[in-house]
């Protein structure tokens, strides 16, 4: 095979490669309300004043009118058909939905009842996180994106941090 053609083949596959994984991103997230933050202390300050452990890559489904996320097993007992991919967060997220709504930079949420709130990974500028991960890191990761979409009947609200004010730990 000469270089010109090997050269053609590779770029052409590299951008198959690229456009499935953008194709894949975009199905997982056409339902999500994506919310970018300015700063990652602000999400880390809500969740100590919670007495909680804040966990990037964590979804919560959170009851708007309780004003608190659902335990693992009030979650379990809405969804059984996902109790396996259901984990124990050893928190109840018990913020307002005022806190959530200023803390999430919404005037206020739309809807009444459950919401799914996801806290990504935090991000460099413009929102691209995938610089972070390993490529067995990133199929987790896209997977995991997947299973939130299946909550189809569910709003969905994609909290992207941003990586100022993150301490390194």
């Amino acid at each position: 095979m000469n270089f010109k053609l090997g050269k053609t083949l590779l770029l052409t596959t590299m951008f198959m490669v690229l456009s499935y994984g953008q194709v894949t991103s975009a199905h997982a997230s056409e339902n999500w309300e994506r919310v970018y933050l300015e700063r990652f202390d602000t999400v880390l300050q809500l969740f100590n004043q919670q007495g909680c452990q804040f966990y990037q890559g964590v979804a919560y489904l959170y009851d708007l009118d309780q004003g608190h996320s659902l335990t693992y097993d009030e979650a379990a007992s809405h969804y059984p058909e996902l109790e396996n991919t259901l984990a124990v967060v050893e928190c109840e997220l018990s913020a307002s939905v005022d806190e959530l709504s200023q803390l999430i930079n919404i005037e206020s949420f739309k809807e009444s009842g459950l919401v799914l709130l996801y806290f990504d990974v935090a991000s460099d500028a413009g929102g691209d996180n995938r610089n972070v991960f390993t490529s067995g890191m990133l199929e987790n990761y896209q997977n995991r994106l997947d299973r939130l979409s299946e909550f189809e009947e569910l709003p969905k609200y994609w909290i992207i941090p941003s990586r100022v004010g993150l301490v390194p730990q």
